[in-house]
């Protein structure tokens, strides 16, 4: 017999107050989908996504943050992970979790995704797509995870994402939520209350 697995909850965080609204009118029908306000990295919680870079370098922003909170180890870990799973890269569209537990215990964070929003750190790219292309990335990942028996893979119920595309990208608001939705969507993540 085969036990079913628990809807993966969204947790979408942002300080922003216009990022927040965009959320709520783009993810308002959706049960396992909530917005809240604050600092991504004070949660409690499966795993957080980082829009990191396709090399992983930290060049600010949230990644950085990460890796200040997190320590070194961390991204060192991750780094060795892409080079042996990923050829170095992890491209826009691709998502690779990270254990944070091992690495810091005192945080209440116990995975953090990385998701490419873009491929380099000096590139302006096509940042509305490369949105859409992260976040389908990280649900995939989750229903990969969902459908492997490997016991060595993490159990993700909770994860928070940011607001992708909207700092190095420039993305409005509006059209972070609107591509995030689209991903929603294409992994079929919509079903309403």
């Amino acid at each position: 017999m085969t036990k079913r697995r628990q809807r993966l909850n969204v947790i979408l965080v942002s300080s922003s107050e216009a990022q927040r609204e965009a959320w709520i009118q783009e993810f308002s029908d959706l049960p396992n989908v909530s917005v809240q306000a604050g600092n991504i990295l004070d949660l409690e919680i499966d795993a957080i996504v980082s829009p990191s870079n396709a090399l992983l370098r930290d060049d600010g922003g949230l990644d950085e943050a990460i890796s200040r909170k997190m320590g070194p180890g961390l991204k060192m870990h991750a780094v060795n992970k892409m080079k042996k799973y990923h050829n170095g890269r992890l491209l826009v569209g691709q998502a690779m979790c990270v254990d944070a537990s091992k690495k810091n215990k005192r945080q209440g964070v116990k995975n953090v995704i990385y998701a490419p929003t873009m491929s380099s750190t000096r590139t302006l790219e096509l940042a509305s797509e490369n949105v859409f292309l992260a976040t389908r990335g990280v649900l995939l990942l989750d229903r990969e995870f969902a459908l492997s028996r490997n016991s060595k893979k993490p159990t993700l119920y909770t994860i928070a994402f940011p607001a992708l595309g909207t700092g190095a990208g420039g993305l409005s608001p509006v059209a972070c939520a609107r591509q995030m939705r689209r991903a929603f969507a294409d992994v079929g993540q919509c079903s309403a209350k």
